[in-house]
């Protein structure tokens, strides 16, 4: 009897195709003659059965060997996309993605050059359907952390930005991922930090992002993004630094020569911290009616305090003659307003946060401007502060009110007894009927 290796090679590879896939694998391990001669057969057949499925395999899985096979042997379409997820659980979701495109979110360089040498698609182009889901290859390099990939995807000729691009090109994807490296890289290759994507710039991206990371803010701003071109004399920065930013960002979007509008300070007052507010005081905030009416309102002592302390005349009176004490007693019969995250018109919610990488270096986020909820005093401390400050207890409005007429009509027992005490005189509400 003939034994198996004597077959001439015709009929080696004629009794091959009857083979199952994983009987085929066991048989070309038998010797190196077999090897040779069945390996191409396994490669095609995985070609014709899975639709090149291996060849995505084999480049998430960083197989160089197993990728120059497919495309050599099998005849494998460069560009095939995967058709299902089994990376799940273990790394980044694959349907729709490419050879290329797995093997930089992995960061295998090897098998990236290896899959451009061989033709493979880097760039959308026009009229044809986006790579992956507004996943280009150098955003899957880039959200993978893989530096050295990225720069090599960028020395071959990625585009940087594009309507398909995940957050409309790699300088966004950079600051909405917190990764300064791949920023720095960027800024290298000479992309345009001052590029408008969608109607938003990069440096507003990165005042606006949560957590909030002022050393991105300060390397765009030093590498040329321009704050004027964002800001359009408009605040826009310094109201989204506000609403999303710490205070380190604020300050440095304010030495830089952010434009700041007194109408940011009222919500501040209302809604930021206390250090906050007097970074805004230091950058020429107005003390005024209104912002004493804010800290009121929100029952902020420590407020109050600051702005009476640097010269607020506690017997102005607003169109109706009322005085901030006026105000003060009429609160006490208004609960505390809720708090409610901030929303700036036009703009909605923060941007989405993609993820760091595992083992990126983290960022120190600084505190952020914003508290959460309003003061924690009371209305009637509210009052005992305006009192001990000097407000005038029998001042009248213009329909000849006094502080103890509002007392008697919105304020607790309590309140009209503080202002007894301290000289409110009862018999001037006698002239009010």
């Amino acid at each position: 009897m003939i034994s198996l290796l004597e077959l001439p090679t015709e009929l080696l590879l004629l009794t091959s195709k009857k083979l199952k896939s994983n009987d085929l694998s066991r048989l070309l391990q038998v010797n190196h003659r077999l090897y040779d001669l069945l390996l191409p057969s396994l490669y095609q057949r995985d070609v014709k059965s899975s639709n090149s499925q291996g060849l995505i395999k084999c480049a998430a899985n960083g197989n160089e060997r197993g990728v120059q096979h497919f495309l050599y042997w099998g005849g494998a379409y460069v560009d095939v996309k995967a058709v299902s997820n089994f990376h799940r659980g273990r790394g980044p979701m694959s349907e729709g993605k490419t050879p290329l495109g797995m093997a930089a979110s992995a960061g295998h360089d090897a098998v990236v050059s290896l899959l451009l040498d061989h033709g493979a698609r880097l760039n959308d182009f026009e009229g044809e359907k986006p790579l992956t889901r507004s996943y280009t290859p150098a955003i899957q390099a880039l959200l993978g952390g893989h530096e050295s990939t990225l720069k090599l995807l960028l020395e071959r000729g990625a585009e940087t930005e594009g309507p398909n691009m995940l957050f409309g090109g790699l300088i966004n994807c950079a600051v909405a991922s917190g990764q300064m490296s791949m920023l720095k890289l960027l800024i290298e290759f000479g992309v345009d930090i001052n590029v408008e994507i969608n109607g938003v710039y990069p440096l507003f991206w990165a005042v606006r992002r949560t957590p909030n990371y002022v050393s991105m803010v300060e390397v765009l701003l030093d590498n040329g993004a321009s704050i004027a071109l964002v800001d359009d004399d408009q605040g826009r920065l310094v109201h989204q630094a506000i609403d999303n930013g710490t205070i380190e960002t604020l300050h440095l979007l304010l030495k830089r020569g952010a434009t700041f509008h007194q109408s940011v300070f009222y919500p501040a007052i209302r809604q930021c911290t206390l250090q906050t507010v007097r970074l805004l005081l230091e950058y020429g905030a107005e003390v005024n009616f209104e912002s004493l009416l804010c800290a009121v309102k929100s029952k902020f002592c420590g407020r109050l305090e600051l702005f009476i302390d640097r010269g607020f005349d506690l017997n102005l009176r607003d169109s109706r003659g009322c005085t901030i004490l006026h105000h003060a007693i009429r609160c006490c019969g208004t609960p505390t307003p809720i708090f409610r995250p901030p929303m700036m018109c036009g703009f909605g919610p923060s941007p989405p946060v993609v993820q760091c990488p595992p083992g990126s270096s983290s960022q120190r986020v600084a505190a952020y401007c914003r508290r959460k909820g309003y003061g924690n005093g009371t209305a009637e401390d509210i009052v005992r502060c305006l009192v001990r400050r000097g407000a005038d207890v029998n001042a009248m409005d213009r329909k000849r009110q006094t502080p103890l007429y509002f007392a008697w009509k919105y304020a607790s027992p309590d309140v009209q007894q503080l202002l007894l005490e301290n000289g409110a005189d009862w018999t001037a509400m006698l002239t009010i009927y």
